[in-house]
């Protein structure tokens, strides 16, 4: 069996106010989406803005953690 490894670390804003739902089973399941920005020039010269969105789905987040996801925050 291979191990591996995948870290991502995202620093954007909120799209939205996090979702809070339980599963059948009672885990809690947190999703939201964030925006990164980049920029960088252009073929022709000129500057390029780029948005990409991801969704994250989080479980077990802690009960201070779902307060604080509000849209247009900055999360790290």
């Amino acid at each position: 069996m291979a191990y591996s490894l995948n870290k991502v670390m995202l620093i954007g804003n909120l799209g939205r106010d996090a979702e809070h739902k339980f599963t059948p089973s009672n885990l809690s399941v947190t999703t939201f989406s964030i925006a990164t920005s980049r920029s960088y020039k252009g073929k022709d010269g000129n500057w390029v803005n780029e948005t990409t969105w991801i969704n994250v789905v989080s479980y077990n987040t802690p009960d201070y953690l779902k307060d604080a996801l509000r849209r247009g925050k900055k999360f790290y």
